[in-house]
């Protein structure tokens, strides 16, 4: 099979997984509390436009799967729509209810995306668990031709001293071998086999990334990283640590956008999503030695980058834009406080400037990512 059509496959299934379940969870959210709160539901899509598939169950929801997969809908009976009453009555009409019921219908998307994110994120800190860098003078890892590698340090190894100074972490070991540049130094070291050897090392001369102009000494090594895993709890606070900074970090980058501190290029499509789903998947499988490494590690990235992005669809459904979730929300929270809905055509006529808005949003964006996938 030639590579690009293994990539696009690739791209395809890990998009369909990611993309998928961020939406399909965003659409349940309003579709629960809807159906709670008793409201008829007519139709539940994954995807927009033509109907692909389509399955009517017993209540006389139709499940959809739509042409374009850019997002999904669930829409509610209305008095606009055809047989409104046939199982709930007047009553469960979407406009039928209180201003405060249709805010929790509508936040209740966002919600789930975000809580989607946080569960994920737990997950991960159970099963996965996440890497520390272990403060002890241990090496992790040995650069090649390096002064290491040349005397023959090897990963595992623990250094007990250095000119018979005795160290008992990572920061001495390297505060030491910056001050000898072109030193040799002996280093007493604890093989990862169990005996301990002296070496005589000399110490390459790097150039400070701090201080241009000055040398520092260079070993070459870096300290080992230790998977940490947490119990259920404690892996909770960690996902919705997770979660807000991922939310704080997409504001962030919002307000440097909309001030011109940053470029529209940091925004993704579903073609970007679909490459950067393909990306991950297999940096996940190359970092593997076996086909179960492979899988767990394929899992592990594909989790966290649903994560993120189930924080990222819920942030921008959350923006005051009619069209969207927060728009909606906007409008019921004014005719909370004005006591009667917005005028229809002010409304109409907000949700029209809204979608061409976010229309040529899309396309700028839709065309960045065919510029960095097939560009590239």
């Amino acid at each position: 099979m030639p590579a690009w059509i293994e990539s696009l496959v690739v791209a395809i299934a890990a998009f369909g997984v990611v993309f998928g379940t961020v939406v399909i969870i965003h659409e349940l959210g309003h579709f629960w509390v809807a159906r709670w709160l008793g409201v008829k539901i007519r139709a539940f899509s994954i995807g927009f436009g033509p109907v692909a598939v389509e399955r009517t169950d017993k209540r006389g929801v139709k499940w959809r799967l739509s042409a374009l997969p850019l997002g999904g809908y669930v829409m509610f009976a209305t008095a606009q729509t055809p047989d409104n009453d046939t199982l709930y009555g007047p009553k469960g009409l979407y406009e039928e209810q209180s201003p405060l019921r249709r805010i929790a219908i509508a936040s209740a998307g966002p919600l789930a995306n975000i809580l989607l994110s946080i569960g994920l994120l737990a997950i991960l800190a159970m099963t996965a668990g996440e890497q520390r860098i272990s403060p002890l003078p241990i090496v992790g890892y040995v650069a090649p031709e390096s002064a290491a590698d040349r005397a023959g340090l090897a990963e595992g190894d623990k250094i007990l001293a250095i000119d018979g100074t005795p160290i008992s972490a990572f920061d001495e070991l390297r505060a030491i071998v910056a001050a000898r540049p072109n030193e040799e130094v002996a280093f007493q070291v604890a093989r990862a086999q169990g005996e301990e050897s002296e070496f005589r090392i000399r110490i390459d001369v790097a150039e400070d990334p701090n201080a241009p102009g000055k040398v520092l000494g260079r070993l070459g090594v870096a300290p080992r990283s230790e998977t940490y895993r947490v119990g259920p709890f404690t892996a909770l606070f960690k996902g919705a640590q997770g979660a807000f900074l991922q939310f704080a970090a997409t504001a962030e980058y919002l307000g440097r956008l909309l001030t011109g501190k940053a470029g529209i290029d940091g925004l993704a499509g579903p073609i970007g999503i679909a490459k950067i789903s393909g990306d991950v998947a297999r940096a996940g499988a190359q970092d593997s030695a076996t086909l179960a490494d492979g899988v767990i590690g394929v899992t592990v990235r594909l989790t966290e980058l649903a994560a993120f992005l189930s924080i990222a669809v819920a942030f921008m459904n959350l923006l005051p834009l009619p069209m969207l979730d927060g728009g909606a929300i906007l409008f019921y929270v004014a005719e909370m406080a004005r006591g009667r809905p917005l005028n229809e055509q002010l409304r109409a006529g907000l949700e029209r400037v809204s979608l061409v808005a976010l229309l040529i949003l899309a396309a700028i964006v839709t065309w960045g990512d065919i510029g960095r996938t097939f560009g590239s």
